[in-house]
């Protein structure tokens, strides 16, 4: 085998942690010092399948969890999109509902991959149809 095909392989090779693999969509919600974020996403090797969100402001950030700026500034630089003052409790549940909706509907299909819904399924998923 080449080593292009080698290097093909491996990255193509789902890695686990706990529950969560590189080949899933994780959102984070609420993240303090985006730690849990960035050990994901430095074990993973990438972080564009990764939302994390947090309450507070990034300057607020700062001073509360003075860690935080490196865990964000190693997120970035992994791809991963990051949400700042999340904290509208009505946008929370739709999201989470979304979320919820997505994992449920993964669930009734054989492989991760194939089983990903569109929006519109997930959107008709929630409304009960």
């Amino acid at each position: 085998m080449s080593s292009s095909g080698t290097r093909r392989r491996r990255k193509e090779r789902v890695r686990w942690i706990q529950h969560y693999n590189n080949g899933q969509k994780i959102l984070l919600v609420g993240e303090g010092d985006f730690s849990l974020s960035a050990c994901l996403a430095r074990a993973f090797g990438s972080a564009v399948n990764m939302v994390a969100t947090s309450l507070h402001p990034q300057e607020l950030l700062r001073v509360k969890h003075w860690t935080s700026e490196a865990e964000l500034q190693t997120l970035d630089r992994l791809g991963c999109l990051i949400l700042h003052e999340v904290d509208d409790e009505e946008k929370l549940k739709a999201v989470l509902k979304y979320a919820n909706a997505c994992g449920a509907i993964t669930t009734t299909q054989k492989g991760a991959i194939p089983a990903l819904p569109t929006e519109s399924e997930v959107l008709a998923f929630v409304k009960g149809k």
